[in-house]
């Protein structure tokens, strides 16, 4: 299986997320990146490792939760509440794991020239 064919599941996912979110009654409380945090983190661990071979998924995530250790600091002592925050970190997660996705696409769209 080609590394194109998860990026354009994602892309797939995405868009059925939103139409679902936008057309649909239910769940008004959970938004499209609350639902898109799981399958963008596990189609970003798929791309990466049957684009270059290798997923430093692990190595990114860690990144990720130490900006999240730094971000509770500052932000709980802004009198955030606990659940804001988690909910929040969760959202931005799925951020991260689309724009990741992006960069990886554009890298090996690029090297693979």
């Amino acid at each position: 299986m080609d590394w194109k064919y998860w990026a354009l599941g994602l892309l797939g996912i995405l868009i059925l997320l939103y139409l679902f979110r936008r057309f649909s009654r239910t769940w008004r409380q959970v938004s499209f990146f609350d639902l898109a945090v799981l399958p963008s983190w596990i189609t970003l661990y798929m791309t990466m490792g049957l684009a270059f071979g290798v997923s430093y998924l692990p190595f990114i995530l860690v990144i990720w939760l130490f900006l999240g250790l730094i971000f509770s600091w500052w932000l709980l002592g802004r009198n955030w509440p606990v659940h804001v925050f988690f909910h929040k970190y969760w959202q931005w997660s799925a951020l991260v794991a689309i724009l990741a996705e992006l960069i990886v696409v554009i890298m090996a769209v690029y090297l693979q020239k």
